[in-house]
């Protein structure tokens, strides 16, 4: 019990943490609040794709060292300099969406007739309200904003990665998902790669169910909806 509930508690703090990086990372996003807020970023992107070791990565620890735990693993350490580079990194209509400043194209859920079903589908299924990388390539996927033939293998590759590989592989793909403005869960993205040192199979696993969950939900209600149109009864209504 007493390895449970210490188990329990680095949790939590992982997660406090995990969220502090990303409001510190989003807060580089804005100009208007602080003029210090674009020097940040631009240490932040530099870092991008580096060791937090490396020279170009030194600036970066003025965001991201505050919010690291105590004594962390190779996995957190880079998962949390990975996902603040990364936050930076937005094109800017992403970083607008960020900011709250470009809310008219935001890509809050699926586009269906009834996608609550959708929603409600994949939460149900779900430990908790944080979407992983995989449920949001489904989604992305079965509304049009990916390749199937795409996206699929490209996530397999990366839950085949080592810890320096899934560093190597993620960004690109990152940024092409926020040049679409399709929106990612940072907080539950810097936990998944915090934990690819020690759990990486969990993790890959959980990805890959919640994609073809996640893909197959909302082309289930696309599926319905578009019956539902087409049928007699729906005409008439």
């Amino acid at each position: 019990m007493p390895d449970n509930a210490t188990w329990q508690e680095q949790r939590d703090e992982l997660g406090r943490r995990a969220a502090m990086l990303v409001e510190a990372a989003v807060r580089t996003l804005d100009d208007k609040k602080d003029s210090r807020n674009k020097r940040r970023r631009v240490a932040l992107r530099r870092a991008l794709g580096r060791a937090p070791e490396h020279p170009a990565a030194r600036p970066a620890h003025m965001v991201v060292a505050y919010t690291l735990p105590q004594n962390p693993d190779e996995a957190t350490e880079r998962a949390f300099y990975t996902v603040a580079a990364m936050i930076a990194a937005q094109p800017r209509d992403a970083r607008d969406q960020a900011t709250g400043r470009n809310d008219d194209n935001a890509d809050d859920a699926p586009q269906a007739e009834d996608e609550p079903e959708a929603a409600e589908a994949i939460e149900s299924a779900s430990e908790d309200q944080q979407e992983t990388l995989g449920a949001t390539l489904g989604r992305m996927v079965a509304t049009g904003k990916g390749r199937e033939d795409t996206i699929e293998p490209r996530l397999h590759l990366m839950c085949r990665q080592d810890v320096a590989g899934i560093h190597r592989h993620l960004p690109r793909l990152i940024a092409t998902m926020r040049a679409d403005l399709v929106r990612v869960d940072w907080l539950r993205l810097t936990l998944d790669l915090a934990a690819w040192g020690t759990q990486r199979d969990r993790v890959t696993k959980r990805w890959l169910q919640d994609y073809y969950r996640t893909l197959h939900a909302i082309r289930g209600v696309q599926k319905k909806a578009k019956a539902k149109s087409e049928s007699p009864e729906g005409e008439d209504q």
